[in-house]
């Protein structure tokens, strides 16, 4: 029987085409029940079920924290949530005017807020990205289990040499 730590960390990388690259990484400490705690691209919502999911069914107690991140490479095409945008620009200007202040937004900064931008996929290239998400994260817990098992046979060993 292999004794595990509660402690653990674990990083996969995985190029999803020429565009894109995935990052997923776990990260565990000791807690007396799972506490999953997950930090998603907002575009990644609908797989988010499905993780918390696989990890209920991987992983039984434990803080989790799961961090995944997507990179675009240059070639990448984006739409613009223009409700949103157009919505914070018109409510910065309409609170400007009315506090009397002359200012105008950072276009960079209303770009990065969460949702405003988000990348232009088919519905093809969703299910794709799914199973990538899905195969690195199997291969994350695998390789946290693993971490998990040598750091529970070294505790064993200092225990032992008490």
């Amino acid at each position: 029987m292999n004794i595990r730590s509660m402690t653990g960390y674990a990083q996969v990388k995985v190029n999803v085409d020429d565009q894109l690259t995935l990052t997923l990484s776990l990260k565990s400490v000791n807690h007396r029940f799972l506490d999953l705690h997950l930090r998603l691209p907002g575009e990644l919502d609908p797989v988010e079920m499905k993780i918390r999911r696989v990890l209920k069914e991987r992983l039984h107690r434990g803080h989790i924290e799961v961090t995944l991140s997507l990179e675009r490479s240059g070639g990448a095409a984006f739409a613009v949530n223009r409700n949103l945008v157009g919505g914070y620009l018109r409510t910065f200007r309409e609170v400007a005017e009315e506090f009397g202040v002359s200012a105008e937004p950072d276009l960079n900064a209303v770009l990065k807020l969460p949702g405003a931008l988000n990348a232009a996929e088919d519905g093809d290239a969703m299910a794709a990205l799914d199973q990538h998400v899905t195969g690195a994260l199997e291969e994350c817990i695998t390789r946290l289990n693993h971490m998990r098992e040598e750091e529970g046979r070294e505790q064993l060993r200092s225990c032992a040499a008490v």
